[in-house]
């Protein structure tokens, strides 16, 4: 769904966080609709973003394996598994229609070392699917402790969403 703008004092806004006047307590608008040629069609979608995963490991007796945490461009979180079952778990956005509405996300390392995915420190745009994994060859562990943010911006000022999760690769 496009975004809905209102005209202020000459210049076009996008709504955001629209609110509205119910019994005198100002209440949170999720859809606004308008009536044509006497059909409803929404014209606003409010947006939420929320991070869900939780740690992700894969132990296995094969080698090697692989810890990854997912975000891809169209609102899906994931985690991969290398000898383990990959799992959906849940949206990064709702909608999901309004993935492509210019987030952002940042992960930091907290503890451990990554062995590859996107970059780290920064806040870099969701309009791709944006990854980070641990892996490990040969009997042994690799772990890493991340911290993933989601902004509406790309000075990350405007922080919605933050999840911290263990990635944990095991080869027995």
């Amino acid at each position: 769904m496009p975004d809905a703008h209102v005209k202020v004092s000459g210049t076009w806004k996008t709504l955001e966080g629209v609110h509205v006047k119910v019994s005198g307590t100002w209440k949170a608008v999720k859809n606004g609709f308008i009536r044509v040629g006497g059909t409803w069609k929404q014209f606003y979608a409010d947006v939420s973003y929320q991070l869900v995963s939780g740690d992700i490991d894969d132990i296995s007796v094969p080698s090697p394996t692989r810890a990854e945490y997912q975000l891809q461009s169209d609102g899906d979180e994931w985690s991969i598994k290398q000898q383990g079952a990959d799992a959906d778990e849940g949206d990064w956005i709702e909608p999901k229609a309004r993935a492509d509405n210019g987030a952002y996300v940042r992960c930091t390392v907290n503890s451990g070392t990554l062995s590859g995915g996107d970059a780290t420190g920064s806040w870099i745009a969701l309009s791709t699917t944006r990854s980070w994994y641990v892996t490990q060859a040969g009997t042994g562990v690799k772990t890493a402790n991340i911290t993933v943010e989601i902004a509406t911006d790309s000075g990350g000022t405007d922080v919605r969403a933050s999840n911290t999760l263990d990635l944990h690769a095991q080869v027995l």
